[in-house]
């Protein structure tokens, strides 16, 4: 019993910590990718639309697109605390 608590002890949380970071990691760049996909989708949607309909495109799409950005740098910040930790 004595081996299986030195093995829990230090190195599961030695391939724990890793696995973390590039799981956050991964998770950023899904929304970074989602959020240029979506401003660029965004983009051609404003200049083929009339004003009013241009307006409110622009306006549900950036928030979709500053939801996405938020989100991706939420995860960076939380892979970079799970690197120092």
């Amino acid at each position: 019993m004595g081996a299986f608590r030195e093995f829990k002890n230090h190195i599961v949380p030695a391939v724990i910590r890793p696995l973390r970071v590039v799981w956050n990691q991964s998770i950023a760049f899904l929304f970074f990718s989602m959020a240029f996909l979506a401003g660029v989708m965004v983009y051609r949607e404003y200049q083929q639309r009339t004003e009013l309909d241009a307006l409110l495109a622009l306006v549900l799409g950036g928030f979709f697109v500053l939801l996405m950005a938020g989100y991706g740098v939420h995860s960076l910040l939380r892979a970079r605390k799970a690197s120092r930790s």
